[in-house]
């Protein structure tokens, strides 16, 4: 019963997911380590704006510098997504890309974490976590994308099914894209460094799921790129030992 509880969400979440943006930047969790041998499994969601999107459409429009607009994507990017409680106060997770008929072969992401303070309802943590991309198609044509972060968390405790949490996040990022130069196209590496802020909450509902709702605002140092998402998950538990 568990299961099916999980299921109808689930697909709701796929079925909107044809109107969202790409997910490359999420928390979907509190500060609170996850018990030993507890696997929280789900899927998450995104949808996104960005101002860099639309002044790269509008460059030769002096007179065009838009506020933050929506842009999207194919629905591929509702993603499996798991977390397993490790023990010790350390918990990992994995999110991955199954869908075989897309233009994006390799997507693959996870992180791990230590709780590394608790006060009554208060939680802190810290981690590190990846992301990566193969034959990545966005707006700036990138061929390869990867990401390394280094995440701090809080989360406060208001209601025995209710959290409130926030993360900060300084990413290194790179880049493989293909250039027109000299009159042909070249692959060129980039490298970046980038800094995301996010608040959510987490709530568990009356059926055993757990909800996550978030916004995270990302900006990027060297291009100036910045861009506000929000993200969507839904996962249920499963004791595993």
């Amino acid at each position: 019963m568990k299961i099916l509880n999980f299921l109808l969400p689930s697909l709701i979440l796929i079925t909107i997911s044809a109107l969202t943006g790409c997910v490359s930047n999420f928390t979907l969790q509190t500060a609170k380590a996850i018990p030993e041998g507890q696997l929280d499994i789900g899927m998450i969601m995104a949808t996104t704006t960005n101002r860099a999107a639309y002044d790269m459409q509008n460059e030769h429009d002096e007179n065009s510098h838009s506020p933050f607009i929506p842009f999207t994507e194919i629905p591929e990017n509702t993603l499996p997504s798991g977390r397993l409680g490790l023990g010790h106060k350390i918990d990992a997770a994995l999110i991955l890309n199954p869908y075989p008929f897309q233009n994006l072969p390799i997507e693959i992401g996870g992180d791990i974490k230590y709780q590394f303070f608790n006060a009554g309802n208060f939680y802190s943590a810290s981690g590190l976590g990846f992301f990566y991309m193969n034959n990545y198609k966005d707006i700036v044509d990138d061929n390869q994308h990867g990401e390394l972060f280094l995440p701090v968390y809080v989360s406060y405790n208001l209601f025995d099914k209710f959290n409130v949490y926030g993360a900060v996040k300084g990413v290194y990022r790179f880049r493989r894209n293909e250039v027109f130069e000299d009159g042909s196209w070249k692959k060129k590496n980039r490298y970046t460094q980038l800094v995301n802020y996010t608040v959510g909450y987490m709530r568990k509902t009356d059926s055993g799921n757990t909800v996550f709702i978030e916004t995270a605002y990302q900006y990027e140092f060297q291009t100036k790129f910045s861009s506000y998402q929000v993200n969507y998950g839904i996962f249920t538990s499963l004791n595993l030992w």
